[in-house]
């Protein structure tokens, strides 16, 4: 389960919990959604910059694009997913990077194995795969309706 779940709808023309502001402004920052546009500041204020990185999160994502986000509705359901997958290629690249199983590229620097043209496993290509993935269930939930604004 995400840390990311609103308390109230969150759009422009509502009063809106300041604590979904700071978390709807974090999660959106941390895919790459949010800039603050006073320096490194995420403070519980409204600003043109949270909505329009819910508008281009929702473009993406193939989403109604209405910089609108509701608890249990599509965007929360999709940020939720993109956070959920990103933890999980963070947490599955330090596993891979060196323990004893793992392979890694501090561990076996050519990209080659030893049999020459089989190429390994590294832990770019385990996140890259995982990406992948996430991607393609992102694809197929909205392919099958579950993106779909119904109004939840």
């Amino acid at each position: 389960m995400s840390w990311f779940k609103l308390k109230r709808p969150m759009d422009e023309a509502s009063s809106v919990d300041y604590g979904d502001i700071v978390n709807a402004k974090r999660a959106l920052s941390q895919l790459g959604y949010y800039q603050p546009p006073f320096g490194n500041e995420m403070g519980a204020w409204v600003d043109g910059a949270l909505f329009d990185g819910i508008r281009n999160f929702q473009r993406d994502n193939r989403l109604k694009v209405d910089g609108v986000m509701r608890p249990g509705g599509p965007t929360e359901t999709a940020i939720q997913a993109h956070l959920a997958g990103k933890q999980w290629a963070i947490e599955n690249a330090n596993r891979w990077k060196g323990n004893g199983n793992a392979i890694s590229r501090e561990r076996q620097p050519s990209l080659l194995s030893d049999q020459g043209s089989k190429p390994f496993v590294t832990s770019v290509a385990v996140v890259d795969a995982a990406v992948a993935v996430h991607a393609a269930v992102v694809v197929l939930n909205v392919a099958l309706g579950y993106g779909r604004d119904d109004g939840g």
